[in-house]
């Protein structure tokens, strides 16, 4: 986009041209007091003028000093001359002066304004009688060339109240993004003209700059400030200090800045005399001195909050008082911080309070938050326990607590999240119990409880039929497993050294919905598992892979290969592999059964490797070349360093191949024992392993 040139463009967010007949007292009343009240978006429509001005002239002013034009396209639109005169002087802005065009067509076929149909037609016709003839075909070009722009369509988005939400987030957005940026260059010294509405400095291109306290003073149309670090999380940025200086404070902020980004600001308070009634966003991350407001002015328009790694804020209360629309907060690394109230705040969507280590509970107000959808709280070590209060957060999706190293109970009401979708508590050492009402998690289908405590896993995880991946990695306390839901693709139970006994890792889905897709089960350094579990274990593998073999087959499957992998302790073979050998390599023949009876597809075929303890960390790797009547594809099965059976696929036009293996944990050397095997459709009754 080309920079607005100097002059009027740009003293204005908003101007909105419409057929008041048509829309006035209702579509257009309320995009404009979202515009307005809600939003702080300057936005002119024509009966905001004073009754002296001379309307027309004054409007066609306006629209040149305005950043973004709104064309409300409505039946009626073209029966106004003077809509049409507006029309004509919005797209001369956008082709001199680079001016934003958005319409919108409420209640209006796009094509009748692109076609100039029905009543855009009888409009043009009856201008035709009153006007000249090169102004009605300025108005047709006009017409044309704006309503051929990307826009808004009320026959897609039918619900007002979407569409004036999805327009206003459409104008936030283009404004946020407008040009007349700043550069890192000794012009930043230099500014101080009113025409500077957005100031963006990369951090790292800069030396060392010292600014007077007063140097946005005349800055009073700036929307945009963000001085800033590219490409670093809060970690990186936590090692950088700001090359931007203020010896002696900042006096002056702009009251239209809407937002306001500062990678470690080395302010300790924003400005006094700041009015950040417009603010929309505010970010300053590692800003370690800051502590906000010392009195509070309104932030109604506030939406977006981050304040993270400040070593001195330990309240915000009083700023989350003032914004009742706030919808993220991220607080994460405010070590001091200790009391928070969030009955001010119901509109949170996402809040962060991860690192925040003096925090030693989840405030009960947090059951106002009901639209509440993900919640961090990882590496809290004073966070002993969540609240009852956290059961009133059903919308919530994401629960993240991991490394929360006190946490030692979850409540029972956690079961109703039923929108729950991912809980992690890997690294919650202390936490020795998972509450039965995990089960109703009815939406859950991610849980990580690696490096707990728990020495058992709630038999009611059998219920949550959308889980796909559980983590129990290095759970070492735990002795058994309770038969898992059919729906899992994915377990990784490394390192359970007390595990001993394993219900079923395969389940008949109680449906037809079994969804296809590759799955890892994982359970390297397992030492304690008895021999039953391991056949157990091994049993529920095979009838993993028939079943994946004949879904697929059913399925007419094309798509990228899918596999299934084990890692589990033994010393031998099963006695369902057919081709077994010690050698470095061996041919086989692969039997008609291996084949789909109805497109004679190959159906896939399993590998099984035993490896030996070794201390040095060696890989195993296996190469087979499928010779076909259409020529020889090749694949390779590697193991991982961490001795866990891998597959790298080279041929993709098999319909489905697997690998299968198994190890106990101790680091291989290649082609110590190994067997294939291709796949027949399942047995009616279970091959025993030997």
């Amino acid at each position: 986009m080309t920079p607005p040139p100097q002059g009027d463009l740009g003293k204005h967010d908003v101007f909105v041209s419409f057929r008041g007949a048509d829309t006035r007292y209702n579509f257009v009343s309320v995009l404009h007091r979202e515009l307005v009240d809600r939003n702080g978006i300057e936005t002119y429509i024509d009966n905001r003028l004073g009754g002296g001005e001379e309307i027309e002239a004054a409007l066609l002013k306006k629209i040149e000093e305005s950043l973004i034009s709104l064309v409300i396209f409505s039946k009626n639109y073209a029966d106004s001359t003077f809509c049409l005169r507006e029309l004509a002087k919005i797209l001369e802005c956008k082709e001199t002066k680079g001016q934003i065009v958005i319409p919108v067509f409420y209640q209006v076929d796009p094509t009748d304004i692109q076609e100039l149909r029905g009543s855009y037609a009888d409009g043009l016709a009856q201008r035709e009688g009153e006007c000249n003839a090169e102004e009605v075909e300025g108005w047709r070009h006009a017409l044309k060339e704006i309503a051929n722009l990307k826009g808004w369509d009320s026959n897609v988005i039918k619900h007002d109240t979407m569409l004036v939400d999805t327009i206003v987030d459409d104008i936030q957005k283009k404004l946020h993004q407008m040009p007349s940026l700043v550069s890192p260059s000794t012009d930043a010294k230099r500014l101080g003209t009113e025409t500077v509405q957005a100031i963006s400095l990369d951090m790292s291109k800069i030396q060392e700059m010292k600014l007077s306290p007063r140097v946005f003073k005349q800055m009073c149309n700036l929307r945009l400030v963000e001085f800033y670090f590219p490409e670093m999380g809060d970690y990186e940025i936590s090692r950088r200090e700001s090359e931007l200086l203020f010896p002696k404070g900042l006096e002056f902020l702009s009251k239209r800045l809407r937002i306001l980004r500062w990678d470690c600001c080395p302010l300790e308070s924003m400005p006094s005399k700041f009015c950040p009634t417009n603010l929309v966003q505010l970010q300053m991350r590692n800003s370690s001195n800051l502590e906000l407001w010392n009195e509070v002015s309104p932030l109604m328009n506030l939406k977006q909050l981050e304040v993270t790694g400040s070593s001195k804020l330990t309240t915000i209360n009083e700023v989350l008082s003032k914004a009742p629309n706030l919808e993220i907060l991220n607080l994460a690394g405010c070590e001091e911080l200790r009391i928070l109230d969030l009955s001010a705040v119901p509109n949170i969507v996402v809040l962060d309070l991860s690192s925040c280590i003096s925090l030693d509970k989840v405030p009960t107000s947090i059951k106002n938050c009901t639209k509440l959808t993900r919640l961090y709280l990882r590496y809290c070590d004073s966070l002993r326990t969540l609240c009852a209060e956290i059961g009133h957060l059903f919308q919530l999706v994401e629960l993240d607590i991991h490394v929360c190293s006190n946490l030692e109970s979850l409540p029972s009401s956690i079961g109703q999240l039923k929108c729950l979708k991912k809980l992690n508590l890997n690294g919650c050492s202390k936490l020795a119990m998972v509450p039965d009402s995990i089960g109703s998690l009815v939406s859950l289908r991610k849980l990580d409880l690696s490096y707990t405590n728990i020495d058992r896993v709630p038999v009611s995880i059998k219920q949550l039929s959308d889980l796909k991946t559980l983590y129990l990695v290095y759970c070492e306390r735990l002795r058994c497993l309770p038969e898992l839901p059919s729906s899992l693709q994915s377990l990784h139970a490394k390192g359970c050294s007390s595990l001993e006994s394993v219900a079923s890792i395969f389940t008949e889905a109680e449906n037809d919905d079994y969804e296809v897709d590759s799955e890892d089960f994982d359970f390297t350094n397992c030492l304690n598992l008895c021999e039953d579990a391991r056949l157990t274990i091994i049993a529920g593998a095979k009838l993993r892979i028939q079943r994946m073999a004949t879904s697929l087959s059913k399925q007419e499957y094309s798509g990228e290969p899918i596999g299934f992998r084990l890692s589990v302790p033994g010393d031998r073979v099963p006695k369902w592999f057919s081709y077994k050998s010690k050698a470095g390599s061996s041919s086989v023949k692969i039997k008609p059964h291996c084949y789909s009876a109805t497109d004679q597809e190959l159906l896939g075929f399993a590998f099984c490797s035993v490896e030996p303890r070794w201390t040095v960390d060696i890989g195993c790797e296996c190469e087979c070349h499928l010779i076909t009547e259409s020529g020889t594809r090749e694949l390779r099965f590697s193991y991982d360093r961490r001795g866990k059976l891998a597959m790298e696929m080279l041929a993709t036009s098999w319909p489905i191949k697997w690998d299968y293996g198994k190890d106990d944990g101790r680091k291989g050397r290649k082609g110590e024992k190994g067997s294939a095997r291709g796949l027949a459709n399942p047995p009616k009754t279970l091959v025993k392993e030997e």
